[in-house]
C-alpha cells in the first residue's frame, strides 16, 4: 500500500505521467488542483492516447466515446444530439 500520495498538476505532459506512474510502480496518479482531486490518469489512458492520437476528444481531452441512438419514431431527432461530443462536468 502507498503511504505517500503521489499527485500532479492538472496540464502534466504524459511522458511526465508515464515516468511518475512507473517510478512510484502505482496504476493510478492523482490530478490535484487547489487541494480538491479533479481526476486520475492511468497507464491505459496513456496508452490509449498514443494509439488513437487522430481520435476525437471532449472538451476536456478526453477520447469521446461512441452513443447508440435506437430505431423508435423520434431517432431523427435524437441522432443530431448525439453526433456532438459530450461536455463532462
Amino acid at each position: 500500500m502507498t503511504k505517500e500520495l503521489v499527485t500532479v498538476q492538472p496540464g502534466v505532459s504524459a511522458e511526465q505521467a508515464k515516468q511518475l506512474l512507473h517510478q512510484h510502480r502505482i496504476e493510478k496518479l492523482l490530478v490535484v488542483e487547489a487541494g480538491k482531486l479533479i481526476g486520475l490518469i492511468t497507464i491505459k489512458d496513456i496508452l490509449q492516447a498514443d494509439r488513437n492520437p487522430q481520435a476525437i476528444k471532449d472538451g476536456k481531452g478526453s477520447i469521446a466515446r461512441g452513443r447508440g441512438v435506437g430505431p423508435g419514431p423520434d431517432r431523427g431527432k435524437r441522432a443530431p444530439l448525439r453526433s456532438r461530443p459530450r461536455e463532462w462536468t
